[in-house]
């Protein structure tokens, strides 16, 4: 049975569409589209893109070494040492595919500026991620199956001075649930699928049905369709 984590679960989330039938669908047959990763790497919505989605990097202090080496004869000369960073860096190569959600607390106007005007609020998270996690099992994929679902929200801190993590779980996440500073007016929420197996031939997206939603979500109340 693949795990579901539910990381500092908000008393609601948001989710933005640009098309109100989407937003509809959501409510009335739990439709969900969740794309890989790497599909944000070169989204046509330049406010979305992220070349670096799905790698996790920090700069780490650190003493950093300096040899000195002689042009001529190529042999080692010098060697000093001195405060530095080291770029640590992380990627996971399973199939991992995202639901993004934002937090209750963004602005508003941020969201429907790069996501569009039509909002779902998730008033019972942890019940809704719960019955993705179910959807997400029963999904039948040749030769694939779901890993785990991990919700959890995106930390905003990619390419800054920071300390590594020591733990597997926490290293594994940051791969896929990192973000540059840049972003972090969408106070995203995310929720990612993985499946067994290596990133090549994975589907390139995963369609799931989680049924009526309405007693979980609603329209948001102050936001015009």
């Amino acid at each position: 049975m693949a795990s579901l984590v539910i990381d500092t679960p908000p008393v609601s989330l948001l989710r933005a569409y640009a098309v109100a039938e989407h937003a509809e669908a959501l409510l009335r047959g739990g439709g969900l589209r969740l794309r890989r990763i790497e599909y944000y790497r070169t989204i046509e919505d330049l406010k979305r893109q992220d070349s670096a989605e799905g790698e996790a990097h920090l700069r780490v202090p650190r003493d950093v070494t300096t040899v000195r080496i002689d042009r001529t004869s190529g042999a080692v000369v010098g060697q000093s040492n001195a405060p530095g960073h080291l770029n640590w860096q992380m990627s996971f190569q399973n199939p991992t595919y995202a639901l993004c959600l934002s937090h209750p607390g963004v602005n508003i106007s941020e969201l429907t500026a790069r996501f569009g005007t039509h909002v779902i609020e998730v008033v019972q998270p942890v019940q809704f991620l719960g019955r993705l996690h179910l959807r997400a099992q029963a999904l039948r994929l040749p030769n694939r199956a779901v890993d785990f679902v991990d919700c959890f929200p995106v930390r905003y801190d990619k390419g800054l001075v920071g300390a590594a993590p020591d733990d597997p779980s926490e290293i594994m996440r940051l791969s896929y649930g990192q973000k540059t500073p840049g972003f972090a007016v969408e106070r995203e929420y995310r929720c990612v699928v993985v499946l067994s197996g290596p990133s090549a031939g994975a589907p390139d997206y995963l369609d799931l049905e989680l049924g009526d939603v309405r007693e979980l979500a609603r329209s948001y109340p102050s936001v015009g369709a």
